[in-house]
């Protein structure tokens, strides 16, 4: 390192301290009479017929999809369910000798208060639920689902807590830094001492792990900062070394769950390419199998969906100061300078892949920000019970609750099933035929999934486990975009065709290919991936799925509404749209293309153009009888057939004899209507 060797440990340490970046500051019944329910009942008995109840598991992706496409909305009023007088407890505890440091943090559902005295848990109505005692000199916090770790900085202790109180206590042998836990109530704790610096891991009760990563600050460099995915198992860490004389930066991603005597923990280093000299301040996990790299030159977001093959999915460059950060589990966002002039400051909203969600401009003084990422779009679960012969008997939803890698799910539905089956008299054995599910991501043919992001699952048979759930009843599963192109085959915009493609546009674009009335899922589970098929050569924006050009980043409701910006960017035409700005939506641009405005019809022809490549694609490879459009864009109707059908038409003119363009009809019924015929 030439002169740098005579550096003391602790200027080295100084010198790098001073490059971190600053931290911000931070989810009808038809009223069912008594009549009704014994004339239902009579009539399966009169009928001897086999009542069929159908599963279907589409509420990630489903209610994600609504709740983005109606994501703007303005909150005008709001009501105060408790107060309390944070200054003057403050002052009352300094008056008693107990100091005048007080932090406060989400938890729960409701708030942390801790002091250098202890830690007070709140929940959502302002009632104490516990107190921990303890004595630190500077306590610091980390919370990640329902755990929060308290160190004492610069001291040996850390507490553990749940809501229900404290789990347990870990003393350290070396001074502490930093603390960071897992939703399980692992604990990862950074300590020091002259000659190195040490990550240490302690279960829930605090006793140690036996894991330990050891860094030197003339070869490893320096940790930074640190976070632990929600199931413990994987850490990230940003480090800062010295090359050369110079400062930089490196992120390295460990991996647990490889095995106490696996020397190779280490599955991933990663460098800020890009980004020049960037300085990784603050490093975090916002679930399983995506994490987020802030520094003072941009952010990064990273993949672990291969958990020993961490990816680097998309990287945003931001030249303004950033003055402020936050993140939930599947949002992330900053505040800067304004350079453009005007309001003083920009709001930037990314979703998990790092791809923009919303942007705002302000003008009025805050200290801090933070996201509701609890309950987005209140995802459920839907089931439906239908007649052998497809009549819709009843439907009801489940609360989808994701925690502990959605391991409730399953048990949830089966609960609930159980109790609506013996309410209306019916037998497992002899009245149910079989359930349907629609599962959020890929299904392998003997219903295995390898990964399933929105609902926590990993390397798991859901159809095998609902089936002993439910004392070994026919369980068949399928991708849930797959099983709601069967549905509207079934009953629905595609009915009385044996052959279909149906296309979703939502948020994003889905797709199922259906032929002969089976689903074609393909030999990986990706069969009617239309969304991320490849349409556009001059796009150089990444698509979620880590491609470009992509007929989703065009044709999908915030496709649709980034063309219109880039549109009203490029050209001084007058339009309605203006007056959205950058808050226009899918919705603002069909009603106003509806309406004759020039500029929006401009948009949709590109839509129909791209849209229509894709669908020509599909005719030469799988020649489908109809393809059915549905999703939260095909509201519009007929008018968005028609924007389709001429660039389909000039695309295809081989035959005349084509595919012909349809609505779907079923809406967000089409799963449990798909499900259902799996089984039939």
């Amino acid at each position: 390192m030439g002169s740098t060797n005579s550096m003391s440990r602790e200027n080295k340490k100084k010198q790098l301290k001073r490059q971190i970046v600053p931290s911000g500051s931070p989810f009808q019944e038809e009223e069912d009479s008594r009549e009704i329910v014994h004339k239902a009942h009579q009539r399966v008995v009169r009928k001897r017929l086999i009542i069929l109840a159908v599963l279907v598991a589409l509420a990630a992706i489903a209610a994600l999809v609504l709740f983005r496409y109606e994501r703007y909305h303005t909150f005008t009023d709001y009501q105060t369910v408790w107060e309390r007088d944070l200054v003057a407890e403050a002052q009352e505890a300094a008056a008693q000798g107990e100091g005048s440091f007080c932090g406060y943090r989400d938890f729960g559902d409701g708030v942390l208060k801790y002091t250098k005295d202890g830690a007070t848990y709140l929940d959502a109505k302002g009632k104490v639920v516990w107190v921990q005692s303890y004595e630190m000199r500077s306590p610091v916090v980390s919370v990640n689902g329902d755990f929060v770790a308290i160190g004492d900085q610069q001291g040996n202790s850390i507490y553990i807590c749940d809501k229900n109180g404290t789990q347990g206590q870990a003393t350290t042998l070396l001074p502490i830094l930093r603390v960071t836990v897992s939703a399980k109530g692992v604990v990862a704790a950074l300590q020091e001492d002259s000659k190195a610096s040490y990550i240490y891991l302690y279960k829930r009760d605090g006793s140690s792990l036996d894991i330990m990563v050891k860094s030197l600050l003339s070869g490893d460099g320096y940790p930074v900062d640190l976070s632990l995915s929600p199931n413990g198992t994987q850490l990230i860490t940003s480090y800062m070394y010295l090359d050369q004389g110079m400062i930089k930066c490196k992120i390295v991603f460990y991996n647990f769950g490889l095995g106490k005597n696996d020397p190779n923990r280490v599955v991933g280093i990663f460098f800020p390419k890009d980004l020049g000299d960037a300085m990784a301040g603050r490093v975090r996990f916002l679930d399983e199998s995506h994490s987020v790299i802030f520094t003072d030159k941009g952010i990064q977001f990273f993949s672990t969906r291969v958990e020993t093959s961490p990816e680097l999915v998309s990287q945003i460059p931001i030249e303004e100061n950033i003055r402020s950060i936050t993140y939930a589990q599947d949002k992330v966002g900053i505040v800067t300078d304004n350079v453009e002039g005007g309001d003083p400051y920009r709001l930037r909203i990314y979703d998990r892949e790092g791809s923009p969600v919303f942007e705002k401009t302000f003008n009025y003084q805050y200290t801090g920000f933070d996201i509701d990422g609890v309950d987005v779009g209140g995802t459920s679960v839907k089931i439906g019970l239908f007649e052998i012969t497809g009549e819709l008997l009843d439907k009801w939803e489940v609360k989808t609750r994701k925690e502990e890698g959605g391991t409730h799910i399953l048990p949830d539905v089966a609960r609930s099933i159980r109790a609506r089956m013996e309410e209306r008299g019916l037998s497992l054995k002899t009245d149910l035929a079989g359930i349907g599910l629609g599962v959020p991501g890929p299904v392998m043919p003997d219903g295995f999934v390898e990964v399933c992001v929105n609902l926590g699952w990993r390397r798991m048979n859901p159809q095998e486990e609902l089936s002993r759930l439910l004392d070994g009843v026919t369980v068949k599963s399928g991708n849930d975009a797959n099983v709601a192109a069967l549905g509207e085959m079934w009953q629905g915009g595609g009915k009385g065709y044996k052959d279909l493609v149906m296309i979703t546009l939502g948020t994003g674009v889905g797709g199922g290919v259906i032929i002969d009335e089976k689903i074609i899922a393909g030999r990986h589970g990706l069969g009617g991936e239309i969304g991320h098929i490849h349409v556009r050569d001059e796009e150089w924006e990444h698509c979620n799925c880590g491609g470009v050009g992509c007929v989703e980043q065009i044709c999908s409701a915030t496709g649709i509404a980034r063309e219109a910006r880039r549109k009203m960017e490029a050209s001084d035409k007058p339009s309605a749209l203006r007056e959205y700005g950058a808050d226009v939506t899918a919705k603002d641009v069909l009603d106003a293309a509806k309406a004759g405005d020039e500029l929006a019809n401009e948009v949709m022809d590109v839509v129909g153009r791209y849209l229509a490549l894709a669908l020509s694609m599909a005719v030469m490879i799988v020649d489908p009888e109809i393809f059915v459009i549905g999703g939260g864009v095909s509201k519009a109707g007929q008018f968005l057939i028609d924007v389709i059908q001429k660039h389909y038409d000039y695309f295809t003119p081989i035959s005349e004899y084509k595919g012909k363009l349809g609505l779907a009809t079923l809406g967000n019924d089409a799963g449990i209507y798909g499900a259902a015929r799996l089984v039939l």
